[in-house]
């Protein structure tokens, strides 16, 4: 598909830079685009190869050339409004992957298209601080130039990058150095009874506004469990936790104030203070003190991943409104299960949350794509909860039909992409099976912790699944080098997924020429897979992201290759009566939950996996 777009040079160039990562190529011959001004949006009406294009600003141009692209040369009258003022991505750059600068840049100018006009770039110590040589050592930290230029490449497609950091918990990766121990509260909370845990904070807002040029700056402050409860209660005492809470936000607020900056943060610890078991939901009363504890000119964000009830959405928007500040929505795409997203569930939880945002008048929408466990699932791989997000921005209409349409224009495949979902559901049940493929995968063969919760005929689906993942890459040239990795991924999952029990099978009756074959020839063509895995993993890893923290695939894959040379050893060492039995296999196999043998269920997420598999949690 050819476009052409009647414009000065400077914008004509602009547009050629944006349509770069999609299906159009710049050039006369094709759709023929001129150029109006309107009050407000964007409107598009074509005879199949004219097209006018009205539009009253940047991003609703760029939003109309997306829709040119996605509708080609049909014939149509389109009008569409931006419903928010602001609809973003917020990425996830801390979690062992740090995307590349050509990637982000290759983000903005997909986000442009798709009608985004905000960013955040999750960074808990992924960014370079002055006189703080540890803080992100060797994470792939954004130097201050890098975040400069990312903000100003932004800024020429229109979308803001507001800067997302971390001002009391999520801040592991510090605490990985002992230069940081001094500033720890307990797990990887900051002390905040401490001086210098503040003089630490305002070097952040230093860095971000040399970076940035956002008067707005999100300052995390989520998930903080056992605030007050480590070093701070050993060196001031107890207090409660929303009082320690609301004396530290309004220091960062100052902060906030002093460097000309609006404040979002995630909303979660003002009901989890007034909880029992620290939840955040609609049915926790909060206390008048609590509701009164939000300084002014902060922007509270709910964040919900979870439901998929519309009333549960409303209920918890309706008490956010009553702490009487702006309140914004972040949603999520599940990127964070594993090697591949769970887009279904994604699917159907943010439609449930759009079907209610609207009548409570927000202006701030955004898609989380976070990284937990190592970060091994491509953003990309969520196009379609992106493509969502667009869509629900601009419109009502949240059908299959209009987000294929918008992935159309990055030559994705709608189909394709959810069929990535695969990994986690295999056809042969009628059960979820949560990060399915990540249990097999790390799953010990001769400990076979999982081994009585994966149902028979597994393999044989993963030999399909490998398959698909195949033809995907060849329907998708634009996102082969997804497709291939995931293919390589499912072809170890097709050989590992019986090996376990092969073997325990094999002991048991005393099969010594299967157990001569499965030391001497099965483990190694497994090995050879997970080896050929590796080099794609590594391939499409250099390809969005910095080198760092690949070493934690590497660690991970390479510690599972070691695993698997062992039983080998061990096999023959038994077979040799050099070793009169294998201590493992002498174990009775156990389901990983009571009563669920043939089936894992939603109780076992990642961190189920993290408990029983010897790779930390990320």
């Amino acid at each position: 598909m050819k476009i052409y777009v009647n414009a000065n040079e400077s914008l004509q160039n602009l547009i050629k830079e944006a349509i770069s990562d999609s299906i159009a190529e710049w050039g006369e011959g094709g759709i023929n685009i001129t150029l109006d001004k309107c009050d407000s949006g964007v409107k598009v009406s074509s005879d199949g190869k004219k097209v006018t294009l009205y539009y009253s600003d940047l991003t609703s141009l760029l939003k109309g050339i997306g829709i040119i692209i996605s509708k080609g040369e049909a014939k149509y009258e389109t009008e569409q409004t931006l419903k928010y003022r602001q609809l973003g991505n917020m990425v996830d750059v801390s979690r062992n992957a740090v995307m590349n600068i050509a990637t982000v840049k290759k983000f903005i100018r997909m986000s442009a298209l798709m009608g985004f006009n905000a960013l955040n770039l999750y960074t808990e110590d992924t960014y370079e601080i002055e006189d703080e040589p540890y803080f992100g050592h060797l994470r792939g930290r954004y130097t201050v130039a890098e975040l400069q230029e990312l903000d100003g490449y932004a800024e020429k497609f229109g979308i803001e990058i507001i800067p997302c950091i971390q001002t009391l918990a999520h801040l592991d990766a510090i605490f990985n150095w002992p230069e940081y121990a001094p500033y720890n509260d307990t797990a990887n909370i900051l002390n905040v009874g401490l001086e210098k845990t503040y003089e630490l904070i305002e070097k952040m807002f230093v860095t971000m506004k040399a970076a940035f040029r956002s008067k707005q700056i999100h300052i995390g402050m989520d998930e903080a469990h056992f605030l007050g409860r480590g070093t701070y209660l050993d060196k001031f005492g107890y207090e409660k936790c929303s009082d320690i809470m609301k004396r530290h936000l309004d220091r960062v607020i100052e902060l906030c104030r002093k460097y000309d900056y609006e404040a979002l943060m995630w909303s979660d610890m003002f009901f989890r203070v007034c909880s029992p078991n620290r939840g955040y939901s609609p049915d926790i009363q909060i206390t008048e003190d609590v509701f009164n504890s939000v300084p002014e000119g902060v922007n509270l964000v709910y964040w919900d991943y979870y439901r998929d009830d519309p009333k549960f959405y409303d209920d918890m928007l309706t008490i956010h409104e009553n702490f009487k500040r702006k309140v914004s929505f972040y949603g999520g795409s599940y990127t964070w299960r594993g090697f591949a997203p769970w887009q279904p569930t994604a699917l159907k939880n943010m439609r449930a949350a759009f079907s209610v945002l609207d009548k409570h008048e927000l202006d701030v929408v955004f898609c989380t794509h976070w990284g937990d466990n190592g970060n091994e699932c491509s953003t990309f791989a969520a196009l379609p909860t992106i493509a969502l997000f667009a869509t629900g921005g601009w419109s009502d209409d949240l059908s299959d039909e209009s987000i294929a349409e918008i992935m159309g224009i990055f030559g994705a495949s709608f189909d394709d992409f959810m069929s990535l979902h695969m990994f986690h559901k295999p056809d042969i049940t009628k059960a979820e099976f949560v990060l399915i493929h990540k249990y097999v995968l790390y799953s010990d063969v001769l400990q076979g912790a999982f081994d009585s919760n994966i149902p028979d005929g597994l393999s044989e689906f993963f030999g399909k699944v490998s398959a698909r993942m195949k033809e995907n890459a060849e329907r998708n040239p634009k996102w082969a080098y997804l497709f291939e990795s995931m293919e390589k991924l499912a072809h170890v999952l097709e050989l590992k997924a019986d090996c376990g029990k092969m073997i325990k099978k094999a002991y048991d009756e005393n099969d010594r020429e299967k157990l001569e074959y499965i030391a001497n020839e099965y483990i190694y063509t497994l090995i050879s897979a997970l080896k050929e895995f590796r080099y794609y993993l590594r391939k499409r890893w250099l390809s969005d992201n910095k080198a760092f923290g690949f070493e934690v695939q590497d660690l991970r894959l390479g510690g599972l290759i070691g695993r698997l040379e062992d039983a080998s050893l061990y096999i023959n060492e038994y077979l040799s009566g050099e070793l009169e039995h294998i201590e493992e296999l002498e174990c009775e196999r156990l389901p990983f939950i009571r009563g669920t043998a043939g089936g894992l269920t939603h109780a076992c997420t990642d961190r189920g996996w993290g408990k029983l598999v010897t790779f930390g949690r990320l």
